[in-house]
């Protein structure tokens, strides 16, 4: 019996619009993949570009090898990201913090990006210039898609601070990490704070469809407060290996907006939901990181945004119809003549709700049926459920299967002659009630269950 458990839910219709909502490489969204960009003019831009200061209000908060960064933009304004120690003269960052005459590789870039670390313990601040962008992913803004976000570029000199190791171990979905991050705080001087806060990797948000492994390109990173200014700061785990990079947050409420515009349910209201690029796939330009062999599962990511929504959607209707499963394992009411199972049926026009009916699938009392007479009644019942389809707090599709008994008239048609010729009939099913969505007809040719 060909089953049909979830519509064409259209997943489209919820991931497009909500991609730019706030979310990466998309200079029509929001602008929460932007650096932050200070109240200045060209003629100070260098001025104010180099003569920045990070502080740490809470040494605890502080690590020694992230800093700040300033740049001078290709319209000379001056902007501010974080940027962290990979190798003793090798900071990392986003791309999108690289100004975009600089990306190419090799580019020169020493009067136009500085990093500044912080005074922690004996160790004193420090201001070192750029020397020369060794990579910067392409972001392709063009497309519409997230994509990883990533730079490395190095500086002028060593640097004499311990830098962050890189690790190819990916995110783990639930576990928490901890972001550190350079918050500005002055529109007009390039000064910040830094600080440091827990977050959660999320696998599978609909933000973000191809973050299906551990090992994906890109990742939700969520429950913590990202800003302006902390592109490029490094998320790491407990022992201080950087996972990924955080590359942008997105609009809250831009998200719910958007999700009521579709007529996609919230089960909870979304929260600080942030992206962030995974380092388990990269070749960066770092030989420490070179020496570790590239997981496997990196060769058979599947990158394709079409065929990674299919196994969002694949993934809910094996969960509905496992809920489904267990409705017909505790009902009390069913005929036990026949074994049961749901069909979904056509019931208004909603994408995402999905109702569903008991109907016959084989006979488990073959004898009985075929000791009834053709205007013999049987006792029916059509227990039915809906499936409500949403999301999550971390925009993950989820379902709610409910069942629910409505008052009905059923009649039931088949052939005893057949069944007692043949061992199967014809076995047609209606479904009247005042209070169904629509009345039902089912018909199949059944036999007894093997």
């Amino acid at each position: 019996m060909k089953q049909t458990f979830l519509p064409a839910l259209a997943l489209t219709a919820l991931l497009g619009p909500l991609s730019g909502c706030g979310g990466s490489n998309s200079t029509s969204s929001s602008g929460s993949d932007q650096s932050f960009r200070l109240n200045t003019d060209a003629s100070n831009a260098l001025s104010i570009a180099t003569s920045g200061s990070v502080t740490c209000t809470d040494f605890g908060q502080c690590h020694p090898a992230v800093a700040m960064m300033t740049n001078i933009s290709s319209e000379n304004a001056v902007e501010e990201c974080t940027s962290f120690l990979v190798d003793s003269d090798i900071m990392a960052t986003n791309s999108h913090c690289i100004p975009a005459d600089l990306k190419a590789a090799n580019s020169v870039c020493n009067n136009r990006i500085w990093v500044y670390f912080p005074q922690v313990g004996t160790q004193p601040a420090l201001q070192v210039k750029c020397s020369q962008i060794l990579t910067a992913s392409d972001l392709g803004i063009s497309t519409g898609q997230v994509n990883p976000d990533y730079a490395f570029f190095r500086l002028e000199r060593a640097v004499p601070r311990t830098p962050l190791p890189l690790s190819r171990d990916g995110f783990k979905n639930g576990e928490s990490y901890t972001l550190l991050k350079v918050d500005p705080t002055s529109q007009s001087n390039a000064i910040g704070a830094m600080n440091s806060e827990s977050c959660t990797a999320r696998k599978s948000s609909s933000l973000i469809p191809k973050s299906g492994s551990d090992y994906s390109a890109n990742m939700e990173i969520a429950d913590c407060t990202v800003i302006h200014g902390n592109s490029g700061s490094p998320i790491v785990d407990n022992r201080n290996q950087v996972h990924g990079i955080i590359q942008a947050y997105f609009d809250d409420s831009a998200i719910s907006l958007q999700l009521a515009l579709n007529g996609v349910p919230q089960f909870e209201s979304p929260g600080m939901l942030n992206l962030g690029t995974s380092f388990a796939c990269l070749d960066a330009p770092v030989a420490s990181f070179k020496a570790i062999s590239i997981p496997d599962a990196c060769k058979t990511l599947d990158t394709d945004t079409t065929n990674a929504t299919q196994g969002l959607e694949q993934a809910l209707t094996t969960k509905i119809k496992s809920d489904l499963d267990n409705l017909l394992l505790t009902s009390t009411t069913l005929d036990s003549t026949f074994q049961w199972d749901f069909i979904s049926y056509k019931a208004g026009n909603s994408s995402t709700q999905q109702f569903f009916v008991t109907v016959p699938k084989c006979i488990t009392d073959l004898k009985k049926l075929q000791s009834l007479k053709r205007s013999d009644s049987l006792n029916l019942s059509a227990p039915m459920a809906s499936a409500q389809i949403g999301v999550d707090r971390y925009l993950v599709l989820q379902s709610q299967v409910q069942a629910a008994m409505l008052p009905a008239t059923i009649d039931a048609t088949w052939s005893p002659n057949d069944l007692r010729k043949n061992d199967q009939t014809v076995f047609t099913m209606s479904i009247r009630s005042a209070n169904a969505l629509i009345p039902m007809s089912y018909s199949a040719n059944l036999s007894e269950c093997k």
